[in-house]
């Protein structure tokens, strides 16, 4: 008997250590006692920035104790395996047997009522944040979107560039036609219903022509009608800013149009993000029918955009394009943001709605987007300030606080998109061949810059034009 135990034993150890395995990026942990012979916990926890993450609970079973599962003996089980620990209770918990497996939201520790199963535990990333992010009540709904279109915009380019080949000559122009098709679907998101375009003489309702289930039913048709669409939507004053020399930038020029051709493209994207399924609360209260990109939390989708580039984007030669890592990005912003809430002068210009945020080289903008979700975050914890204020604040720094530029056209794009992904599609972001001599960038006007400005050497030839230019 005693070693029909030990092998159980061994078994339940090997069981835990598999469910310890898949959070090895939260690298600390805690044993806990037994509560039972059939279970093996420990808790588990990280570090981003050198902040602690919230903690998670890991308890592997011994098959035919399932019942655990239910939400109820779930809790019993939790408080005698915690009954230890005086604080720091987990939030999250991960339950697995030999056969099932399955992630809980512990307590109502989340900022919702009582323990109650989960998708998926935030990753390393994202469960330092979920406390802020917690408060908003489709929390849950967003981060399964996020998750689905992280895999199915992945799924997206390699079908573009493995099997349903289009007009496009590599991955980079893969990514610059999802950005045209993403800002096409900030009009279906933010305009009127009734949005029209001109099409052979006929006015058509853009949401009706610019939807996946039209694509599949009227083919080619439908791509040309999708085309001029762009065309005509391409230049829409709400996308045209001002910089401060007083130019006016589009997105996209004139000469830039939609180059997918392949139906069935279309339709694949264009199902990934219209799909997404009915809203529900944190709680699975349905609050809306079928959900838009819009109703995703802005912090999440514009992880999704920058995960998304991050994974497909090649750097190679010519301007020497390179994507910051998105640690360094956070790691700018945390150390930033702590010193401006220390400061009295930053404080109040944020809170007069004056606060300008610059990345004079900024690549796809994603310092700018980690800004956002910092300063809406500090604008969340100032106090004596009526929720209506703040709202008009968020507003105000949406339409006024972000500028960048950048050397490289399609950069430039990226950025633009990126930023109206998440509602701030006046952000100040332009092409520029000089950002430390450009007029578009009024000196002493900004409260925070944060950028990895391109520092190497350029390479000239050795012969007489090479050293030209050099000297130039």
């Amino acid at each position: 008997m005693a070693g029909q135990q030990d092998m159980r034993d061994r078994t339940l150890a090997e069981r835990y250590q598999a469910l310890r395995h898949h959070y090895a990026a939260f690298g600390a942990e805690l044993p806990l006692e037994k509560a039972h012979d059939f279970v093996h916990a420990g808790v588990v926890w990280g570090e981003v920035q050198g902040n602690e993450t919230p903690r998670i609970l890991l308890i592997a079973l011994d098959p035919g104790h399932w019942e655990y599962s239910q939400e109820a003996k779930l809790d019993e089980l939790a408080y005698e395996l915690l009954a230890s620990l005086e604080d720091d209770w987990p939030v999250f918990a991960h339950l697995k047997d030999d056969t099932n497996s399955r992630c809980y939201a512990l307590f109502g520790l989340d900022g919702t009522e009582g323990t109650h199963s989960v998708d998926e535990i935030p990753g390393i990333e994202l469960i330092r944040e979920y406390e802020r992010l917690n408060k908003y009540t489709t929390l849950k709904w967003s981060m399964q979107i996020y998750t689905r279109l992280m895999h199915q915009l992945d799924a997206f380019h390699e079908q573009v560039y493995q099997t349903v080949k289009d007009r496009v000559s590599d991955k980079n122009d893969i990514i610059e036609e999802v950005a045209k098709i993403l800002f096409l679907e900030s009009f279906r998101c933010h305009q009127d219903e009734d949005l029209t375009f001109e099409y052979e003489g006929k006015q058509l309702n853009f949401p009706e022509v610019f939807d996946y289930r039209y694509v599949r039913q009227h083919g080619d048709l439908a791509v040309k009608q999708i085309q001029t669409a762009f065309d005509q939507l391409k230049a829409h004053q709400d996308y045209v800013v001002i910089t401060d020399d007083g130019s006016r930038n589009a997105i996209f020029d004139d000469k830039t149009h939609l180059r997918l051709m392949q139906p069935k493209n279309y339709a694949t994207l264009l199902e990934a993000i219209q799909d997404l399924g009915p809203v529900t609360t944190n709680e699975g209260k349905r609050v809306k029918d079928q959900g838009k990109l819009s109703d995703v939390q802005a912090d999440l989708l514009g992880r999704v955009f920058d995960v998304f580039l991050r994974a497909n984007f090649e750097s190679k030669g010519g301007l020497g394009v390179y994507l910051t890592p998105n640690p360094v990005k956070q790691a700018m912003l945390e150390i930033a943001c702590y010193d401006i809430a220390k400061d009295f002068k930053a404080v109040e210009e944020l809170a007069a709605g004056q606060f300008r945020f610059c990345d004079p080289a900024c690549g796809t903008y994603g310092f700018g987007s980690v800004a956002l979700s910092r300063l809406n975050s500090m604008l969340d914890n100032l106090g004596n300030m009526p929720d209506s204020e703040r709202e008009k604040l968020k507003e105000q720094l949406l339409e006024h606080s972000f500028v960048g530029a950048d050397s490289a056209p399609r950069m430039v794009t990226l950025a633009r998109v990126n930023m109206a992904l998440q509602g701030a599609n006046k952000a100040k972001i332009f092409y520029t061949d000089n950002s430390l001599t450009t007029r578009a960038l009024k000196p002493n006007s900004f409260s925070l810059i944060c950028t990895n400005p391109p520092f190497g050497t350029p390479k000239f030839k050795s012969d007489k034009k090479g050293s030209e230019s050099k000297k130039h």
